[in-house]
């Protein structure tokens, strides 16, 4: 099944087509994780006593995950050269919100995803 996401954060003015595969699965689950982890780590400096080997566990996880994400959206969207320099010129903020789209359309189908035609059509001959 392909599902359709907004990627007007990459000047396109037709949404992408994502591929809701297994691989593309785990691999929208494994940025969760990893997400997840750069906010565990943001939470021990909000601690009463937040030493320096927290900031730098924080930054070290903080600069991994942003190569992560820009990773996951390469290989999901299959992104060519022009739309990765586009998407590493882009507010990390904003791409950290696509990405989170593109993972919350895999993992739970998210309310914005529709099945494009192709998927109309292959469901209505079956």
């Amino acid at each position: 099944m392909s599902l359709e996401v907004d990627a007007s954060i990459l000047k396109l003015k037709k949404p992408m087509e994502v591929k809701a595969t297994q691989i593309n699965y785990r691999r929208a689950a494994v940025l969760m994780r990893d997400v997840t982890q750069l906010d565990v780590d943001k939470e021990a400096l909000n601690s009463d006593n937040p030493t320096a080997e927290d900031n730098i566990k924080y930054f070290n996880t903080q600069i991994e995950t942003l190569d992560k994400i820009n990773q996951f959206l390469k290989d999901v969207l299959k992104l060519n050269n022009k739309q990765m320099d586009i998407l590493e010129e882009s507010n990390p903020y904003e791409v950290e919100m696509f990405a989170m789209q593109v993972v919350g359309t895999l993992l739970y189908v998210s309310e914005g995803s529709k099945a494009t035609e192709e998927d109309l059509k292959s469901d209505s001959n079956e």
